[in-house]
């Protein structure tokens, strides 16, 4: 599966991030291929995350869902946005 510029990033020990244990929100498998994406990118987002270690939460297709993992936060789709602003500023409200 080729790869692409932004599924290279990688903290200090080289591993690939989001991964090793991470949890994350993405489009799954099928949205992608619903609407034809699997034909356009060339890796599957859910799939090529959890290959790298990170794990992925699903939510029904085309439903909100937001996950939050230390100060990772990822959306799953556009209907997802409110809840990642909302969550954002929570975390901006209380780091220390």
């Amino acid at each position: 599966m080729p790869r692409s510029r932004g599924t290279d990033q990688r903290d200090a020990e080289q591993r690939c991030l989001p991964g090793h244990g991470k949890n994350v929100s993405a489009f799954t498998d099928d949205e992608e291929r619903a609407v034809s994406l699997d034909k356009i990118v060339p890796f599957l987002l859910a799939s090529t995350l959890t290959q790298r270690g990170a794990h992925h939460h699903p939510a029904p297709d085309w439903n909100a869902k937001v996950v939050v993992d230390g100060r990772l936060v990822t959306g799953r789709n556009p209907q997802s946005a409110a809840g990642v602003g909302a969550a954002m500023r929570e975390l901006l409200l209380h780091r220390n």
